[in-house]
């Protein structure tokens, strides 16, 4: 019988459940104040936790953050901006240092969540004590670029990626962009039109191709795809912190990313 490891989105979870503790209160005089009850988020995050595990039959969890900087915003520096201003909920911080004491999680130097789920996913499963098959849990599209098993628990669905899914996913937010994320895409496309282009093509030269007709060059396809690729097994040195841009085909591309390690106790990085 095969030993589950679930890959938690840590980053959604985390916010969601600490948002949705939060209390407003008149005191009256037009004196507003907002409330928290950390002990009762830590309750409904460790019960969502066990029930994620649960529906997935995972013996083990591990729950992946974002570090504190971001490798992208070198690469694109506008990526996320739009998000300087938003407000963490109220007892965001006590309740992850929480998460962080009281389960295995990962967080590495420079990486977003997403980054370190794709590095478990597609990496050697030997180094998570016996366990020989992983799924990702999370409701971010973002994760259908990663090759494996997925469950959105939004929707309580199971879906096996391939490879040639994840590439073509990847090659898709490469044309249409994130608004979320603050990347463009390709202009004027839209999903129906790259799912199209996609349909009979799914290559890296027909993104070239819709850029160039949008007046844009290759390297502006490129900068947009490496923001979207979320990284995979061999794609980051956790020795030396180093980050392997994504080119297509067999061009070769290293950076290092800003050295600081933001690693948390009891994380466990495979390499």
């Amino acid at each position: 019988m095969k030993k589950v490891l679930a890959v938690i989105d840590a980053d959604i979870l985390l916010y969601r459940v600490c948002s949705m503790v939060e209390q407003a209160i008149d005191w009256g005089d037009d004196r507003w104040t907002l409330h928290a009850d950390a002990r009762e988020a830590k309750l409904a995050i460790d019960s969502e936790i066990s029930s994620l595990c649960q529906s997935v039959g995972a013996s083990r969890c591990v729950l992946c953050f974002t570090a504190e900087r971001n490798w992208r915003t070198v690469v694109y520096k506008d990526y996320k901006a739009n998000r300087k201003s938003v407000r963490k909920p109220v007892c965001f911080v006590p309740v992850k240092s929480y998460l962080l004491n009281e389960y295995d999680t990962m967080t590495e130097s420079d990486l977003e969540a997403d980054d370190c789920i794709g590095l478990i996913a597609t990496g050697p499963k030997s180094r998570w004590r016996g366990c020989s098959q992983v799924v990702v849990i999370s409701e971010d599209k973002d994760l259908r670029s990663i090759p494996g098993l997925l469950f959105n628990p939004g929707k309580g669905s199971m879906t096996q990626v391939t490879n040639a899914e994840a590439d073509r996913f990847h090659l898709y937010q490469t044309l249409v962009g994130d608004a979320v994320d603050n990347y463009g895409g390709c202009p004027g496309i839209g999903p129906v039109k790259a799912e199209r282009l996609l349909e009979t093509s799914p290559t890296w030269e027909t993104v070239v191709s819709a850029y160039e007709e949008a007046g844009l060059s290759e390297a502006d396809a490129l900068t947009q795809a490496r923001v979207a690729r979320i990284l995979r097994h061999r794609e980051y040195n956790f020795r030396t912190k180093e980050i392997s841009l994504w080119k297509p085909r067999s061009i070769k591309s290293r950076t290092r990313a800003p050295e600081r390690s933001s690693t948390p106790a009891r994380s466990e990085t495979p390499e």
